[in-house]
C-alpha cells in the first residue's frame, strides 16, 4: 500500500525547546540561536577600513640607480644594437644604473609583472630604432617604411599612460624613411640626431625629472 501524498507533505512543526530553523543532516550545517545572537552584536558596527598609502620617500629602500628626488630610470629599446648601446652608454656615463626591460631577467615578464617589481621607476627612455619594413596590404615593397619594433611601442604607450609625457624621453631614428609609430600619443619625439643634441635634451629631461646623475659627464 502506498503512503498517503498528504502525510509526504506534511510541514515538520519543531517541537518546544528545538531550534526554529535546522539544516539537513546531509549538510551538517546548523543554524542555532547563539549564532543569531552573535549576529545581532555585530549589527551597526562599522568596519574600520585601513588604507596604505605611498611610502614616505624617508622609508623607501634606495639601491642602484635610484635617487629620493626622482626614482630609478628604464630603458625598452628595439633591434639596432650601435644606437641601444649608444644610448645606454650616456645614460651610465652619468652615473645612472639603468633597468633595462630588454634584459634576460626582465624580456619574458609581462609588463605588469615587470612594473610591480619595479616600482621606483620614474623616467623611461624608449629608443625607436628602424627596424621593420613595412607596406599596405595592397600596396608594393617599394613603398614600403621603416617602423619601431611593435613591442617598444606597447611599452611606450604603457609608460606615457603611467608617468606621462614628460617623464618618458621617445628617441627617434632621425632617417627620411623612418615614421613615428603615431602622432595620437602625447609623446615628445627627440631625433638622434649626428651632431648629439639629443644628448644634451636627455640630461636636461632628467634633470627636470628629478633624476640624480653626475653633472660632470654629458
Amino acid at each position: 500500500m502506498s503512503e498517503n501524498p498528504q502525510d509526504q507533505n506534511q510541514e515538520m512543526v519543531p517541537e518546544k525547546g528545538q531550534d526554529s530553523v535546522s539544516a539537513s543532516p546531509d549538510t551538517g550545517l546548523q543554524k542555532t540561536e547563539d549564532s543569531e545572537k552573535a549576529g545581532e552584536e555585530h549589527t551597526g558596527e562599522e568596519l574600520e577600513v585601513k588604507t596604505q598609502g605611498p611610502t614616505p620617500l624617508e622609508d623607501m629602500k634606495f639601491g642602484p640607480g635610484l635617487s629620493k628626488d626622482g626614482g630609478r630610470v628604464c630603458i625598452t629599446y628595439g633591434r639596432d644594437q650601435i644606437m641601444n648601446k649608444q644610448v645606454v652608454s650616456l645614460i651610465r656615463e652619468l652615473g645612472i644604473n639603468p633597468v633595462i626591460m630588454q634584459d634576460t631577467a626582465h624580456i619574458k615578464k609581462p609588463i605588469a609583472q615587470f612594473y610591480t617589481e619595479n616600482p621606483e621607476i620614474s623616467f623611461v627612455v624608449a629608443i625607436l630604432s628602424a627596424d621593420d619594413w613595412v607596406y599596405p596590404k595592397n600596396g608594393k615593397p617599394k613603398d614600403a617604411l621603416m617602423y619601431c619594433d611593435q613591442g617598444v611601442v606597447f611599452h611606450l604607450g604603457f609608460w606615457i599612460g603611467r608617468l606621462g609625457r614628460n617623464r618618458v624621453f621617445a628617441l627617434f631614428y632621425d632617417q627620411r624613411s623612418f615614421r613615428w609609430p603615431t602622432e595620437h600619443f602625447d609623446v615628445i619625439y627627440t631625433p638622434l640626431d649626428k651632431n648629439g643634441i639629443w644628448k644634451t635634451e636627455l640630461v636636461s629631461r632628467l634633470a627636470a625629472g628629478g633624476i640624480q646623475f653626475n653633472t660632470q659627464q654629458k
